[in-house]
């Protein structure tokens, strides 16, 4: 093989690469940019929102929390009253609170979600926490 043409293969040789090299970018860029997206939004998920409820009397203070889709939520659940309750929220429950009591859960926000508390009677009476999205 005389030297033009091994120029000449080496050139192509190299063009082939670059044009593989070039597919593979553009097939692989979207992937990562979504990758790098779902990183992001993961991470302000678990970033999460603190909440604070009390119990009074037989009602949640306060009884409607908003929250955007895919929002975590800490939500802190403190019994100021004077009779033993909970909280039922998706598939989180707190523990039974004595007056005084504290417990938390934590969830992430798909769509509006009811909550109540668990003893006989109570949601019956009202006693519920909606959740709603913005």
């Amino acid at each position: 093989m005389d030297k033009q043409t091994q120029n000449f293969t080496f050139a192509l040789l190299g063009l082939g690469i670059a044009a593989v090299i070039s597919i593979l970018a553009q097939h692989l860029a979207p992937q990562l940019v979504l990758a790098d997206q779902q990183a992001t939004h993961t991470q302000q998920a678990e970033a999460g929102r603190a909440v604070q409820v009390r119990i009074e009397g037989l009602s949640f203070v306060p009884d409607v929390i908003e929250a955007s889709p895919g929002q975590t939520l800490d939500i802190e659940v403190h019994n100021t009253g004077d009779m033993t309750h909970d909280l039922v929220l998706g598939s989180q429950r707190t523990a039974l609170l004595a007056p005084g009591q504290r417990d938390h859960i934590r969830i992430t926000v798909h769509q509006g979600m009811r909550g109540w508390c668990s003893l006989p009677g109570h949601r019956q009476q009202g006693m519920v926490l909606d959740i709603r999205l913005r």
